[in-house]
């Protein structure tokens, strides 16, 4: 009969620091101020997306419309809201599902392109870093399938 083999080796370094860089940012999705930070963002964002110039150069628009602003704005607000009256996992669910609609449908086709906006490039980046980053790292880790 064949016996199965563990490695029960310590991770490398490089790997243990990952995982508590991870851990580390868990942390911050019991506080709101994250999520209210990204609505902040969003609405300090709203008057560059009243206006967009045609260009021949076929660019697409990298900054979103107002509207669309306004309503990333409110679904980030409305997830630290729901943080804020204990339901982390919940305000971290609706985070996490409003930045990967941001990331899939405003960052992803403007991509080749972002270096072109720094404002688009710093929604996109903090819509990655807090909403994935933060939110979406507590929010899988705490309901994956973990023994």
């Amino acid at each position: 009969m064949a016996s199965v083999q563990t490695n029960d080796a310590a991770p490398s370094p490089l790997v243990a620091r990952a995982r508590d860089t991870w851990a580390q940012m868990r942390a911050y999705a019991q506080s709101p101020m994250p999520a209210y930070s990204l609505a902040a963002l969003c609405a300090v964002a709203m008057p560059f997306g009243l206006g967009h110039v045609a260009s021949a150069a076929k660019v697409p628009r990298l900054v979103p419309p107002y509207w669309q602003l306004l309503g990333f704005g409110g679904f980030f607000s409305g997830g630290g809201y729901i943080i804020s009256q204990g339901d982390v996992l919940n305000g971290s669910g609706v985070v996490t599902a409003w930045s990967l609609t941001y990331l899939t449908f405003k960052t992803l086709p403007t991509l080749p392109w972002l270096y072109r906006s720094p404002l688009s490039l710093c929604l996109s980046l903090a819509v990655g870093s807090i909403g994935l980053g933060v939110y979406g790292n507590y929010y899988f880790d705490e309901t994956s399938w973990h023994a």
